[in-house]
């Protein structure tokens, strides 16, 4: 519709003019998902190797951040500033692990870079810090999440009040919510609580649990260990970044994502198949 097309435009341009980058993806949020994903990759590829300095994980870390999307940022931030230096701190304290060392000095490294980095571009990074700062005074009603909230309730209030709606969804319903804003919302509204149930989390659950047995069982050395440890961390957090988006359901991203359940499903039936041989 025009009202739509008015809005889609309005959201273009203000990607413009608060600089949020999003290119190949139609929108900023897409693209920091996938950025997110390379920079858990580089990450473990650093740590598998001897290279001192990270670069591409920086660099993976500048372009996640120049998308300025809220969602992204906290799931970077859960990651890099809380599990995985409380990881480190324990494996050294209680396992003796050997690479604790090198993943601590990169996260003071890059605490140390995230704060320079800041403290110099901060006026172009107005539209995330202003929106991180909403979020922290008044976690519902500030203006980012109360759309998403309105949504949530639509779709939970739509159409006859009845139980088979609730658990089944009422269709695609073309024309009627647009622009569905997180992925919760948009299962629910679909395709019910079993759709997000089965549809979404049973995949999302097997994958991690898939990712770990493949850790686990027969390829610590070898560079695939890199990938799986990378898509099960990057799963870990999609509910997270699925507040802000329905990345997975978006052009591009749905490809990548399906792909990587399908290569983390086909490793692991393989490892089976070899067990039983």
């Amino acid at each position: 519709s025009l009202k739509n097309l008015d809005l889609i435009k309005r959201v273009k341009e203000t990607n413009f003019n608060t600089g949020r980058i999003s290119a190949p993806f139609p929108n900023p949020y897409d693209f920091g998902f996938v950025m997110l994903f390379f920079c858990l990759y580089y990450f473990w590829e650093w740590r598998h190797s001897k290279k001192l300095i990270p670069l591409k994980f920086l660099a993976g870390s500048v372009l996640l951040l120049l998308t300025q999307s809220r969602s992204i940022a906290l799931s970077y931030l859960l990651i890099f500033v809380l599990l995985m230096p409380v990881s480190s701190i324990f494996s050294l304290i209680f396992r003796k692990g050997k690479g604790s060392f090198k993943s601590l000095y990169l996260f003071v490294g890059l605490f140390v870079f995230g704060a320079f980095f800041i403290f110099q571009f901060g006026e172009s990074l107005q539209y995330l810090i202003a929106g991180m700062k909403k979020i922290v005074s008044n976690p519902l009603d500030n203006g980012v999440s109360s759309a998403r909230i309105e949504q949530f309730m639509y779709a939970l209030n739509y159409g006859p009040s009845n139980y088979f709606q609730l658990l089944l969804g009422n269709g695609p319903s073309k024309g009627t919510m647009d622009d569905v804003e997180s992925i919760y919302t948009y299962y629910i509204f679909r395709y019910g609580f079993f759709g997000l149930i089965f549809g979404f989390f049973a995949i999302l659950i097997l994958g991690i649990f898939f990712c770990q047995k493949i850790i686990k069982h027969g390829i610590r050395e070898h560079k695939s260990t890199v990938q799986f440890r990378a898509f099960q961390l990057w799963l870990l957090v999609l509910p997270l970044c699925s507040f802000g988006s329905n990345h997975t359901e978006q052009i591009r991203v749905s490809f990548l994502h399906l792909a990587m359940i399908g290569l983390i499903y086909g490793r692991y039936d393989g490892l089976l198949n070899g067990r039983r041989n």
